[in-house]
């Protein structure tokens, strides 16, 4: 898909601006080391809540046997 790419550089810009609740300005004022650091750090949270979940999943399976 033709501007796939974009659209998510897009997606992510909102959540962040979402996430620490400034304005599409306030985001461009930030440093490129920051953002990227941000970006990072929402990553490892989404991949320790999905984790979290599959644990979670594996208890309740392992609780029906």
């Amino acid at each position: 898909m033709i501007g796939h790419g974009k659209l998510d550089e897009e997606v992510l810009i909102v959540n962040i601006c979402r996430e620490m609740k400034w304005t599409y300005q306030e985001f461009l004022e930030q440093p490129a080391w920051f953002v990227e650091l941000l970006v990072e750090i929402i990553n490892l949270e989404e991949k320790e809540k999905e984790r979290r979940i599959k644990i979670e999943e594996l208890k309740a399976k392992t609780k029906s046997f």
